[in-house]
Formats: C-alpha cells, sequence, structure tokens
C-alpha cells in the first residue's frame, strides 16, 4: 500500500552526516538549517572555536591532546593523527548507523588526514559509508593537489563510494555576479539535495519501492560514484528531470555507460504513465544496456506539478557534459 505523503516507514533506517574539518562542518550547519528530516548531524574538527559555531547536534574535537583545540596547521598527517587519537569517540558517534555520509574539503589539514579514517572507522561499524568532497580549485598550487590526490587515494580504498566536487567548477557554473558564497552554496546544495533523495528513497514507502538494500547494492564497494537529483516543471518536465539527471552541470560530465545503477521518479499523482516510460527511457539509455538497474517510483501529492528524478550509480563511465538547458546552474541540477 502507497503511503500518504510525508508518511515514512515504521523502521526507517539510520542516516548520519558527519562534517570533517573546517569546509565539512560549514557543509553540515548548512544541512542542519535546510531542515533534513531523518538525519543525525555530527561535526568533526581540530579547532575547538570552528567546531563551537556549528549546528550539528554531536560535536567531537579531534585529537585534543595533540592539537589542543587550535587547528591541525594544514598537515594531513597531523590532522589524521587527531583522529585516530579520538578513535573512540569517533566510534561511538557512528555506531547504530545504517548509511553515514562523511563531507570535507580536501587539500587542507584536518578534513583532509580525517575524512579516511572517519571513513574506515564507519566500515568498521558496518555502516554503509559515502565520502562526498570537494577538491581544491586549480590556483591553490600544485602541493595542495598533490596532498589532495593522495587524500582521495586512501579515501576511495576506505569508503563505499566516493563523490569528488571540483571547486572549480564552482567557478564555472555560478553566476558571474555570485558572492564567493553563493559559490560554495551549489556544492552544499549538490551534497544536501542528494542526502534528502537519498533519504527519501529508503524512508518515504513507494509504489514501486526502493530500500536501503537496494542502495546498498549499487552503491558497496563501488570507488567512484555518482549521485545526482534533476527536477523538472511545465510540459516537458518528466523529460527535463531525466536529462538533468544523467549530465550533472556541477560535476561537469554526463553519463555514458556504468555497471549497476539505482533510479527513481518523484511526482504528484498527475505523474501519467507516459512520462513515466518517457523519463525512464532517458536515464535507461543512459546507462547502457548492460546496467543492473533497479527502479522506484513514489507518487506524492506534495510535489506539486514537479518531477524529480534522483539517480545513483557506480561503475561509471563518463564524457563531457552537454548543455541539457543553457545558463547558469539551477536547483534542477546537482
Amino acid at each position: 500500500m502507497h503511503a500518504g505523503p510525508g508518511q515514512r516507514a515504521a523502521a526507517s533506517p539510520l542516516i548520519k552526516v558527519v562534517g570533517v574539518g573546517g569546509a565539512g562542518c560549514n557543509a553540515v550547519t548548512r544541512m542542519v538549517r535546510q531542515d533534513i528530516r531523518g538525519v543525525e548531524f555530527i561535526a568533526m574538527n581540530t579547532d575547538a572555536r570552528s567546531l563551537a559555531l556549528t549546528e550539528a547536534s554531536t560535536r567531537i574535537q579531534l585529537g585534543k591532546d595533540l592539537c589542543a583545540g587550535l587547528g591541525a596547521g594544514g598537515d594531513p598527517g597531523r590532522g589524521a593523527k587527531a583522529a585516530e587519537q579520538s578513535r573512540e569517540e569517533i566510534r561511538g558517534a557512528l555506531l547504530g548507523a545504517d548509511l553515514v555520509f562523511i563531507t570535507a574539503g580536501i587539500g587542507g589539514g584536518t578534513g583532509t588526514g580525517a575524512a579516511p579514517v572517519v571513513a574506515g572507522i564507519a566500515r568498521e561499524c558496518r555502516a554503509l559509508c559515502v565520502a562526498v568532497v570537494t577538491r581544491p580549485f586549480s590556483f591553490e598550487g600544485r602541493r595542495r593537489h598533490k596532498v589532495a590526490d593522495e587524500s582521495l587515494a586512501r579515501l576511495a580504498a576506505r569508503a563505499d563510494a566516493l563523490v569528488v566536487i571540483p571547486n572549480d567548477r564552482l567557478v564555472q557554473v555560478a553566476d558571474g555576479m555570485a558572492t564567493a558564497g553563493d559559490g560554495f552554496k551549489l556544492a552544499d546544495d549538490y551534497l544536501c539535495q542528494s542526502i534528502t533523495a537519498i533519504c527519501d528513497l529508503v524512508t518515504i514507502p513507494s509504489v514501486i519501492n526502493v530500500d536501503l538494500a537496494a542502495v546498498r547494492s549499487v552503491l558497496a564497494d563501488a570507488g567512484p560514484a555518482w549521485l545526482s537529483v534533476g527536477t523538472g516543471a511545465g510540459p516537458d518536465r518528466a523529460a527535463q528531470a531525466a536529462r538533468n539527471a544523467i549530465s550533472s552541470r556541477l560535476l561537469g560530465t554526463a553519463i555514458l555507460s556504468t555497471d549497476r545503477a539505482l533510479f527513481t521518479i518523484s511526482a504528484g499523482a498527475d505523474l501519467t504513465m507516459l512520462e513515466m516510460a518517457e523519463a525512464a527511457k532517458i536515464v535507461s539509455e543512459a546507462l547502457g544496456p548492460e546496467a543492473r538497474t533497479v527502479f522506484g517510483l513514489v507518487l506524492d501529492s506534495e510535489s506539486k506539478g514537479q518531477v524529480k528524478v534522483t539517480l545513483i550509480a557506480a561503475g561509471v563511465s563518463v564524457g563531457p557534459r552537454t548543455n541539457v538547458g543553457g545558463g547558469r546552474a539551477t536547483a534542477g541540477e546537482a
């Protein structure tokens, strides 16, 4: 039976979002303000003053003895040691989670060093672990990029799935007159939409149901992964949503093929069979004929004429993004 609008399953999976380091904690605070329901937010940092400003329900000061609340000084080795020093506190915060998202800015000290450690602990706690992180701007220099690449390799080895947002894309997709804060908000919006979409997938009963086991079948041991949410409105809403989902303006790429994927269509009760079939055809053709695909359908009267397509994929082959809509990034693309 399909549940009413906003109704959630009786035994919803426990989802935790962890911000590591300054950038990660800032992202978590912005998500807390978005009022994402059914999620526990955790902030972790070596900088005690910065940590005190976060709005997460759980805060962990990493490496109290090592860093004395003063930060990692841009040293990822120090960031990693701080996380190891706080291992038991981290484990206590993550125990019981079914799904853990980790967000961090990679290239500095705490996020770069500690995020892989946190991912490893999440896996030890038997949680599905998805890391969504940013890569440094090109103008930040070769050394910072080398540090970032080394951290990303460690993170990819420890998390189930890794999504990397290049900071350079924030410059390219934002309106030329947008403030720096607005530009960074694009990355936070991407993370927020992706997390919200996955939360809805596994907690809201649907016409064609998708559960955490289905999400796990796609993202477990996935390595580099694809998360996107496309929306559409108007007469071409379903096709528009599907095209936005398979071609991410923020990631700067489009899917050419994939090994395994999960996609859902969410819409109001006025969604027609033709619209559903059209959106599914666009996504399926992008995924390729060999992809192992899970499909879900959610009908919710609160959608108010909008169609949303959520796409999760692993083993992805990507190419240059074609301009599906023109103009700057909008809420229709994540």
